[in-house]
């Protein structure tokens, strides 16, 4: 995005960061917004950050709330420019006409990016629906070039944005992201790249088998040559064990019995929630272990790097300044709760509650609500109201959080603030 369209790309960021370090640092601008927002009668927005480790979704964030800001942060950057400079050379860059148009085209093609980038970071993917997803991202994307955004194009002509007057300096831009959406697309084949492998695996996703009629089933061949493909390459891994090895006929003759058993069970809608999971418990007496083990090399395959991401994430997070001391393997455990264990949402305590009622040295069940004489820790009290908060998951006000999302962190912004004012300034 630098490279296309360097000029636009710093204002824009300038512009972002501007509004986030004006409004989040200023007490003073940050209660006139309030203000501005009471009297507008709006719903109260605060510029975010953009930039860092997790660029795209910070840059889609600030765009989506200048976007609905827009009315809000204009309204109250006027009022304030006349004792603000900072302030004033911001609102001029929001009238900017040739900015605005350049931030709406820009933002759709943020949103597609974002869509497949939170796609990939989705648990129990598999390399073939990886690979599915970015093929049609990239699709998706180079139609852009040929789709007319309404958005654009109605504020091109009536040279407003949110009912306010947008001021065009010089030739109007035309919003034209053909470059840009070229080097995207470019960009995406070169991080993803293709090979016959890849291809090959689209076999362990139900989602891409053909819906075939039973005609067709005794003719298919569908997956023979992606099964090929993975027993030349998968060979010596997965049947080393076999002392004689197995052939490649025996191999597709089993991949043809699995294929027809699948198509007379399970028809079209439900195996599109099918999981090998269900497949290989009901067909184990079938003897396919080949194939199938075939299948567990390739859903093996990780189609991304997420899962180590998040564990250092994770290991950040719980690891911090004031847990220094925490030890490899106490930290261990915490990350294998906090990674595997299900969202609060999800979580269902009854078992956790059992398993704790009975862990006790003695192997007797816990006494609730009862304190045995002379006994410190084998009993405790709940309240009626500690109960209610619990069942309302209410977290109570003298609990302390952190908040992983330190807005105000120097090291993870796209610029200092005091380059995003110079530029502010100069464009004054």
């Amino acid at each position: 995005m630098k490279k296309c369209a360097p000029k636009n790309y710093e204002k824009l960021t300038s512009l972002l960061m501007g509004l986030f370090y004006l409004f989040r640092r200023s007490p003073k601008q940050k209660k006139g917004l309030e203000r501005a927002a009471e009297a507008l009668h709006m719903k109260m927005l605060l510029p975010t950050r953009i930039g860092g480790t997790r660029w795209l979704p910070h840059f889609e964030k600030a765009l989506n709330i200048f976007s609905r800001g827009y009315k809000l942060f204009l309204y109250q950057l006027e009022n304030a420019s006349h004792q603000n400079a900072k302030a004033e050379g911001l609102a001029k860059m929001m009238r900017d006409g040739n900015l605005i148009l350049y931030m709406l085209s820009l933002k759709r093609v943020i949103s597609n990016l974002q869509s497949l980038s939170l796609y990939l970071q989705t648990d129990l993917i598999s390399l073939a629906d990886a690979a599915r997803r970015v093929q049609s991202s990239k699709t998706a994307i180079s139609q852009l070039c040929e789709k007319d955004d309404s958005t654009v194009s109605d504020v091109s002509a009536s040279e407003t944005y949110k009912q306010e007057k947008l001021v065009f300096r010089g030739v109007k831009a035309k919003a034209d992201q053909s470059s840009l959406i070229k080097e995207i697309v470019e960009n995406l084949e070169a991080r993803f790249p293709t090979s016959d492998l890849v291809s090959a695996t689209m076999v362990s996703s139900f989602k891409n088998w053909p819906d075939l009629t039973s005609d067709e089933i005794k003719d298919s061949t569908f997956g023979d040559k992606e099964v090929e493909t993975l027993y030349r390459q998968f060979e010596d891994v997965a049947f080393w064990k076999s002392s004689e090895g197995i052939a490649l006929e025996d191999v597709l003759d089993q991949w043809a019995t699995l294929r027809t058993l699948i198509y007379h069970r399970y028809p079209f809608q439900d195996r599109q929630k099918l999981t090998w999971v269900t497949v290989m418990g009901s067909m184990a007496d079938q003897q396919l272990y080949a194939v199938f083990t075939l299948i567990d090399i390739t859903l093996a395959l990780p189609p991304t790097s997420v899962k180590c991401e998040t564990s250092f994430s994770a290991m950040k997070l719980l690891k911090n300044k004031r847990r220094g001391r925490l030890r490899a393997g106490r930290l261990n455990d915490v990350m294998m709760v906090k990674l595997t264990s299900p969202s609060i949402n999800e979580f269902d305590p009854d078992l956790a509650i059992k398993h704790w009622m009975t862990s006790t040295p003695s192997g007797q069940p816990r006494r609730i609500k009862r304190e045995a004489p002379g006994s410190q820790g084998d009993c405790i009290v709940v309240s009626e109201e500690d109960e209610k908060d619990v069942a309302s998951n209410k977290v109570p006000e003298n609990s302390e959080y952190e908040d992983d999302d330190d807005d105000d962190d120097d090291e993870d912004m796209e610029m200092s603030a005091e380059h995003a004012f110079s530029v502010v300034l100069k464009n004054e």
